[in-house]
């Protein structure tokens, strides 16, 4: 098949084009994929950023909302009212009524706040009781 010159220079001309085409083709799929999956985790690396902006506005969110209920007046009235039978000391509230006024409080956070489904007082000394429950 290859005896003359001819047939020989095609038979090598044909081999070092389908090399080159190989090579060619290997090249341009491996930059394509590089590109591709470059792509592709940038816009996710996007969207992870805003998402994880989403849960720190929520989170701070909740925690703003954390520190102003403990210093609402309630907190420590039930602390002391419970410390001294059932009766605040400073004012002659009961717990109860300590109880009815932080409901409120959580009722009005509630209110404004729709994506909270509970707030909840939990009480250290009783191994986590819960106090109040809204």
């Amino acid at each position: 098949m290859c005896n003359t010159l001819r047939s020989k220079i095609v038979f090598l001309a044909c081999c070092v084009a389908l090399v080159t085409s190989i090579l060619i083709g290997g090249i341009n799929y491996t930059r394509t994929v590089q590109t591709t999956t470059d792509a592709a985790i940038d816009g996710l690396a996007g969207e992870t950023r805003l998402i994880a902006l989403k849960f720190k506005d929520g989170y701070d969110e909740m925690r703003n909302d954390a520190s102003i209920v403990a210093y609402t007046p309630p907190i420590n009235g039930l602390i002391r009212s419970m410390a001294n039978g059932d009766i605040d000391p400073q004012d002659g509230s009961t717990t109860t009524l300590w109880r009815t006024r932080l409901e409120t409080i959580y009722i009005s956070i509630m209110s404004d706040r729709p994506h909270y489904t509970q707030m909840r007082y939990i009480g250290i000394a009783d191994e986590g009781l819960e106090l109040v429950r809204v």
